[in-house]
């Protein structure tokens, strides 16, 4: 006996037939408009590379931290595509801008001048934001990264022994949170240290 396998062939033909299953959309750096916090009023670049990106736990906000010191919130949730841009090479290329843009200069604890983003991580609840710089001192910020919640301390650069002073002495490169210990975080920095850092 032979077994018919037209429908199943059918199957086959119309989900070849439906790629690729990805898609992808642009994500807008957002409004030029605005200027740095630091009194000088410094023009912000609107297309600053992207340094570090990062998802909320929850998959909800994809957060970037920028070149010029922004950070820049996007809510896949209540994203609106924008018109197109009149300087795209596609007419028909939609854009995604961010809810919100956040100038991580603007922080009281910290006089030391703008820097380059490197890392963002979240905690485990997303309730927080740990973030490190070009500056050798990381720090914790809100969900929304309107307030800094806990600014690190610096490192003695005179001491040569790493093990022996309290924070980074160099650049930060990468941070994280404990997955299961929200008061515990990590960072590591140029300095060649990797240390754990209790917020309790």
């Amino acid at each position: 006996t032979s077994m018919n396998n037209a429908p199943y062939d059918n199957d086959i033909s119309n989900i070849k037939h439906n790629l690729p299953i990805t898609s992808s959309i642009t994500l807008s750096p957002g409004s030029n408009s605005f200027t740095s916090s630091d009194g000088a009023n410094t023009p912000l670049q609107a297309s600053s590379a992207v340094a570090t990106l990062c998802f909320e736990p929850s998959g909800s906000r994809l957060v970037a931290g920028h070149r010029d010191g922004t950070i820049r919130f996007y809510d896949f949730h209540g994203m609106k595509p924008t018109a197109p841009n009149a300087d795209s090479n596609s007419s028909s290329e939609v854009i995604y801008a961010p809810f919100r843009i956040v100038d991580s200069d603007n922080d009281p604890l910290d006089q030391t001048g703008r820097h380059v983003l490197t890392a963002i991580g979240p905690s485990p609840t997303g309730s927080q934001w740990i973030v490190g710089t070009t500056s050798s001192q990381p720090k914790v910020l809100d969900r929304e990264a309107r307030s800094t919640i806990y600014h690190f301390c610096k490192g003695d650069n005179y001491v040569t022994d790493a093990s022996n002073t309290k924070g980074h002495t160099a650049g930060v490169t990468g941070v994280a949170f404990h997955p299961l210990l929200k008061d515990i975080c990590w960072t590591c920095g140029l300095d060649g240290s990797i240390r754990q850092w209790d917020l309790s």
